[in-house]
């Protein structure tokens, strides 16, 4: 699997951001990459809906206003209860697809788990599927069902 065009810049704010984050405070669990428990359900209760649409604002600032609404369509602010569910195709706030989880896994060391319940990694992991999607589509935001239906477009 490779990335047709992956902004090293936004990566390395990312990953400094995320660096800071888990700095900051190293017991929360949004840092630590850690299951919520042992429910399939289970929510990081750290989860504030602004905090998080402010968040992805800023991963996506050239295109902030959509990644907001692509945020609310997907996983209702990261509310929905089947946004950490490890068992479904998609997770996390962004509802990342499990077919990166290979590259992810490869690249980064970043396991499923991560992916779904650290928002962090989460948010990286998107801003990486919007990076790769502009080299092969008009959007960055094609991979997601939200925008492609036209509900978040």
């Amino acid at each position: 699997m490779t990335i047709n065009r992956l902004n090293p810049g936004l990566l390395l704010a990312a990953l400094f951001s995320l660096l800071l984050v888990s700095l900051a405070a190293p017991g929360d669990a949004l840092a630590s990459g850690k299951p919520m428990g042992q429910d399939r359900f289970a929510r990081p209760p750290q989860v504030n809906p602004e905090v998080l649409r402010q968040r992805v604002a800023e991963m996506f600032p050239e295109d902030a206003e959509r990644a907001v609404r692509i945020l609310d369509c997907e996983s209702s602010d990261g509310q929905d209860p089947h946004t950490f569910d490890l068992t479904l195709e998609n997770g996390g706030p962004m509802q990342i697809n499990r077919w990166w989880l290979p590259y992810f896994a490869e690249r980064f060391g970043w396991t499923w788990t991560q992916v779904v319940q650290n928002i962090d990694i989460n948010l990286m992991a998107a801003r990486i599927v919007y990076d790769d999607a502009t080299g092969w589509s008009p959007s960055g935001w094609s991979p997601w069902e939200c925008y492609t239906s036209g509900k978040a477009g």
